[in-house]
């Protein structure tokens, strides 16, 4: 008798846990982080990136990244971050939610996605071809 009762016991002490978290607004299964809008992007979580632009989030501005940043990087505007991961439709999409770029954002967004191998994403944002060979002159104009 009391082999058949531990499972249904431990099941109601997990069941009553798991509750009182739901009632203080945490998950019993998942961890919930605070992500950027950009940190979003770049973890490919392309709802939660879309959640927080109609949110408000400010699409124009750098945001800290974290363990997804590449190399050498701690912040990246949501654009640079799309082209980054070669999302051609995030790109739209932040366009549409109101994303201003202008030619300088373009370009350095264009450059980024060449670096990725997205050259359709950079010929969207310059409505040209980018070679890197551009990009890195580009680069040393700008030392």
């Amino acid at each position: 008798m009391a082999v058949a009762v531990a499972p249904q016991l431990l099941f109601a002490v997990w069941l009553a846990g798991s509750s009182l978290l739901g009632l203080v607004h945490r998950d019993p299964f998942w961890r919930e982080e605070q992500v950027s809008l950009s940190e979003a992007i770049l973890r490919g979580d392309y709802g939660q990136a879309m959640r927080l632009a109609i949110e408000g989030h400010d699409l124009n501005v750098p945001y800290p990244i974290g363990r997804s940043a590449p190399p050498g990087v701690t912040e990246m505007t949501p654009l640079d971050a799309a082209a980054h991961e070669g999302e051609i439709d995030v790109v739209k999409a932040l366009l549409r939610q109101g994303l201003v770029a202008d030619d300088a954002a373009r370009r350095r967004a264009a450059c980024i996605a060449v670096g990725r191998e997205a050259a359709d994403v950079a010929a969207f944002l310059v409505g040209r071809v980018v070679t890197q060979q551009e990009c890195a002159a580009g680069a040393e104009d700008q030392r």
